[in-house]
Formats: structure tokens, C-alpha cells, sequence
């Protein structure tokens, strides 16, 4: 049908005018598309729709998390004093040398090995494993509080989209 089809085509080239990313001016008078500065607040102004708004906050949130674990293990790691039991393993060059193997075909070659030092040093693995489960332990807490805030964050998330709505009810 002529008619309907005319119609159809109408509707999407009007669809296609309302939802272009442009820049308006209080006079609704066209600016050529530009790249917004980086300081650009993508929250109050309407330049590429909802979803940029919605993807900066979920980067803002991930990175946040990300640092929350980075500290965390950062905080495990210089409580439980694993620092000084793994500087254990920069020895003296000339420790490393005494405690070398001396190879009986390879004479002038000593074949020496930082781990040396592990030999009858039962605090390394007891600082290692005092790390590992204060890490462990940690980052469970961590695990569940996010989870939780992960909720509040979708209906923050929410909450940005309904109110970036009401205040652009149109992507012109």
C-alpha cells in the first residue's frame, strides 16, 4: 500500500532527525556535531544519549571497586609481614656463591640459586600462608559488601536514568 508505505517512511526519516546527536542552542537553532571536551558533564547535558551517562557511571563504579581490592590486598600483604620474609630471597652475591654447587666436570662453574635461603626457614611459608588466608578472608568480606552495594548501584543506576529522562525527553 502507497500510502501506508509513504507514512512508514515519514515516521523513520522523523525518527531518524529526532534521535541524530547534535548540540542545540537555547534558540533550537543546528550546531554541527563536535567532540565534546573531556571535562564535558555528560549527566546534565544530552550529547549521545542515556547510555554514555549510565557506561561512565559504571566505569567510575568498577574503578572503584578495583581500588577497594587493590588496597585490600595492598593492607594483607604489609600487615602480615610476607614483605620481609620474601627479601629473604635478595641474598649477597657472595652468600649465593659459598652455598653454590660446585659442579665436578664444570670446575671453574659454581651453579648457585636464590633458593638457598628456603632451606630451614619455616617462617617464609609461615608469613606466605598468614598472607594468603588474611587475603583470602579479606576479599570474601570485600566479595559480599560489593554484592550488596552492587543492588544499591542499580538503583542509583535507576534512579540517573529516570531523572536524565525527565530532563531530555527527546535525543534532539
Amino acid at each position: 500500500n502507497h500510502e501506508v508505505n509513504n507514512f512508514a517512511i515519514w515516521r523513520a526519516r522523523r525518527h531518524r532527525h529526532l534521535v541524530k546527536t547534535l548540540l542545540w542552542e537555547l534558540n533550537n537553532k543546528r550546531v554541527a556535531c563536535k567532540f565534546p571536551s573531556l571535562a564535558f558533564n555528560v549527566h546534565s547535558e544530552n550529547f549521545a544519549g542515556l547510555g554514555l551517562a549510565l557506561f561512565y557511571n559504571n566505569i567510575l563504579f568498577c574503578t572503584f571497586i578495583a581500588m577497594c581490592y587493590w588496597w585490600t590486598t595492598d593492607g594483607a600483604f604489609n600487615a602480615s609481614g610476607v614483605e620481609k620474609a620474601l627479601g629473604n630471597f635478595d641474598a649477597d652475591p657472595i652468600d649465593l656463591y659459598q652455598n653454590g654447587f660446585m659442579a665436578s666436570k664444570g670446575a671453574p662453574a659454581v651453579i648457585v640459586s636464590r633458593l638457598y635461603v628456603c632451606s630451614g626457614q619455616e617462617h617464609i611459608k609461615v608469613s606466605i600462608r598468614e598472607f594468603s588466608q588474611s587475603n583470602f578472608w579479606s576479599l570474601c568480606v570485600l566479595w559480599v559488601v560489593f554484592f550488596v552495594a552492587l543492588f544499591f548501584f542499580t538503583k542509583f543506576q535507576k534512579a540517573a536514568a529516570a531523572k536524565f529522562n525527565r530532563k531530555n525527553s527527546t535525543m534532539s
